[in-house]
């Protein structure tokens, strides 16, 4: 050691700036943290609240037959559309038949295949085309589905009242319905 120097003691303080930038660090930190966890706790409790059902044992809440619907008449194939308001009807011998199931009204019945007499038939497990096979040996198919399109006010029917948002109507063979958007 040198006596000639001082002994000079070196304090260094902390900028207030840099204090309050620790303190805002250390609440970011914590909030984020806070945050982590919340998020977390959150999608459990989602997932848990749509997967829990799937767990209990299935419930029918009513069981309904179409209205007007004779019984007896044999149905080989159903399909119902979108909105649960119509269903066709695949009969013996390749017969068709629409059905309104709000009141068991049948609004249109073909016979898809007029002189021969269906056999057998294909339904596919996706799509919509249909094998009919005939006595005669020969085949055939059909596409049969519910056709869906959006159509403007113009296109509506002439002569005909207005559907109102939330509606729906059936004009001839044709089923309409007006969303509410």
């Amino acid at each position: 050691m040198d006596p000639n120097k001082s002994q000079h003691k070196f304090q260094r303080e902390t900028r207030k700036s840099v204090k309050v930038a620790e303190v805002l660090a250390e609440t970011a930190i914590r909030v984020g943290g806070l945050g982590t966890i919340g998020a977390v706790a959150l999608m459990m409790g989602f997932l848990f609240w749509v997967a829990f059902p799937l767990f209990r044992s299935p419930e029918i809440e009513s069981d309904s037959q179409v209205q007007g619907f004779e019984t007896g008449v044999e149905a080989l194939h159903m399909s119902v559309d979108e909105g649960g308001f119509l269903a066709w009807f695949l009969e013996p011998g390749a017969h068709l038949r629409c059905v309104e199931l709000s009141s068991g009204e049948s609004y249109h019945e073909v016979d898809l295949f007029p002189g021969l007499e269906a056999t057998s038939f294909v339904a596919p497990l996706v799509g919509e085309e249909f094998l009919f096979g005939f006595a005669d040996g020969s085949l055939a198919s059909a596409i049969l589905h519910f056709r869906t399109e959006a159509i403007v006010e113009s296109e509506f029917p002439e002569g005909e009242a207005k559907v109102e948002p939330g509606e729906t109507r059936r004009i001839g063979a044709d089923f309409f319905e007006r969303t509410k958007d």
